[in-house]
């Protein structure tokens, strides 16, 4: 039955080749597994090597089908390479990129569209055999071509997703205030200089769900009350915007922003009435900045399920807000740069549903295993991640712990990082010479006092691995211009990247 139904939707006049197994699959699945071959970010590059557009070029039955699978079209995203002075331009370019989204959008039919815009150093090419485009090298572009705004902003009605890494003034340009726009539900767009641009392009919106804005612009003066995810790339001007956007967007259920520094101590005083404002539906919050934890003074939470805090974080404070809001917290990710044992042990005893626990920028990692090794402590744990920004480690503790941690606990990452520039003083900070510090590097166990790499007393680890706990410990170095990534219990270099 499920084959039947789906060769209904191919093409008419595909014949299936027996000489091939690939092809004698029918075309209705066919599609359907090509269908799954997209970028799971929903948007799909105009490349040879990647799907739609290589999907077309392996067997002709195969091009058939996809050309006449109107879902394979409907994302249209183009990267612009601005980094050489050398760029393709002018009209030829113009005709190049708005011929793209001609054929794609032709190709799509009534299907709902999803369209990118992206100013990066990245190229792309299209395939003149296949999109018809008449140029035979890769185009280049420095800006979004005029002629590709106009065209765009004809497509508006059908666009469902939407992201533009574009000038506010061309966004302008890109869509006239009054176009409706009743099947966008995803916005990425230049957060404008004037809020009433911005609110025009919403009120035409009403089926957007998830904003999020660009740019350098702080100030947020409009209400959507119908839109359930916002992030803000830009620092907010001051936490009485933190506190208008909880109260005007009263459906939110995911918000992640910046407070700029200073803002909490030294901004406007936070004006709330009626006692802190409560949002019942909110579940993921993401803050950054600097005493940005002080915001949550003012506000109760109840249905928080996961809470990114980054910048020394004020543990009373959070205490404080988790107490008040009585939210069930699943998953926590939280900056340890300095903080006192007694306040981070009361912290933890009150995320008793906590699941998932993500520890980065720990200055002292030794002291956060003996907070844990704590009886009783988080019982529903079951991810721990902590990143350390020393390379001294003592693996004894961190063993006393797993043998002593909470009964759901699964998975383990333990990674340490040396901040120092070169393998001198990488090998001066772990106690070694630097022909030593080269063969820890290499995978060779090296005692440094009470320290090792690669941690041991390895047969207790891998005794708790060989238990069903998936342990690894990275230790990430610099060496020159290198960072290097070396893990345990894989014993491999498993990156090494260039350091900007």
């Amino acid at each position: 039955m499920v084959t039947e139904s789906l060769s209904l939707s191919c093409p008419s006049g595909t014949v299936i080749n027996d000489s091939n197994p690939a092809l004698t699959i029918p075309p209705g699945i066919t599609a359907h597994i090509f269908i799954k071959c997209l970028p799971t970010d929903g948007f799909a590059n105009p490349s040879p090597s990647t799907a739609p557009l290589i999907l077309a070029q392996i067997y002709r039955d195969w091009r058939n089908i996809a050309l006449h699978t109107p879902e394979l079209w409907s994302s249209i995203h183009l990267e612009f390479f601005s980094k050489s002075r050398k760029l393709a331009r002018g009209k030829k370019a113009a005709d190049g990129a708005v011929h793209l989204f001609k054929t794609g959008a032709s190709r799509a039919g009534n299907h709902p569209l999803s369209v990118g815009l992206n100013p990066r150093s990245k190229e792309f090419l299209a395939p003149p055999a296949l999109m018809e485009i008449p140029l035979e090298k890769p185009v280049y572009y420095r800006d979004v071509p005029s002629a590709l705004l106009s065209f765009m902003s004809a497509l508006a009605p059908q666009i469902q997703r939407m992201e533009v890494h574009i000038s506010p003034a061309q966004l302008r340009q890109l869509r006239p205030l009054n176009t409706p726009l009743p099947f966008l539900q995803q916005l990425t767009t230049p957060h404008p200089e004037d809020d009433a641009d911005l609110r025009d392009l919403l009120r035409n919106a009403p089926a957007l769900r998830e904003l999020r804005l660009l740019g350098p612009s702080s100030s947020v003066k409009f209400s959507l009350p119908w839109l359930t995810s916002l992030e803000i790339d830009s620092g907010l001007s001051n936490a009485n915007t933190f506190i208008h956007i909880l109260t005007h967007f009263p459906r939110l259920a995911r918000l992640k922003c910046e407070l700029r520094l200073g803002t909490m101590k030294y901004g406007p005083a936070i004006t709330t009435t009626g006692g802190p404002p409560r949002h019942p539906y909110l579940e993921f919050l993401a803050l950054r900045g600097a005493d940005t934890s002080l915001a949550l003074n003012h506000v109760t939470l109840s249905a928080l399920d996961t809470l990114e805090i980054m910048y020394y974080p004020n543990l009373p404070v959070l205490l404080s807000f988790l107490t008040r809001s009585a939210c069930a917290l699943r998953r926590l990710v939280i900056s340890m740069e300095k903080f006192q044992p007694v306040e981070l042990t009361a912290f933890l005893v009150a995320l008793p549903a906590l699941e998932s626990l993500q520890l980065i920028m720990c200055g002292d990692l030794d002291g956060v295993i003996r907070c844990l090794t704590q009886p009783a402590l988080l019982p529903a744990l079951r991810t721990l991640e902590i990143a350390a920004s020393h390379p001294k480690v003592d693996y004894a503790a961190i063993l006393a712990f797993l043998h002593t941690c909470p009964p759901k606990l699964r998975v383990c990452r333990v990674a340490v990082e040396d901040p120092n520039p070169d393998m001198k003083h990488t090998a001066r900070s772990m106690g070694m010479s630097e022909q030593e510090c080269r063969e820890v590097l290499g995978g060779d166990i090296f005692k440094v006092g009470a320290y090792v790499w690669p941690p041991a007393p390895a047969e207790a680890f891998m005794g708790l691995i060989a238990g069903g706990l998936d342990l690894l410990f990275t230790l990430r170095t610099r060496s020159r211009n290198a960072y290097v990534n070396t893990c345990w219990p894989d014993g491999v270099v498993v990156d090494a990247s260039a350091s900007e």
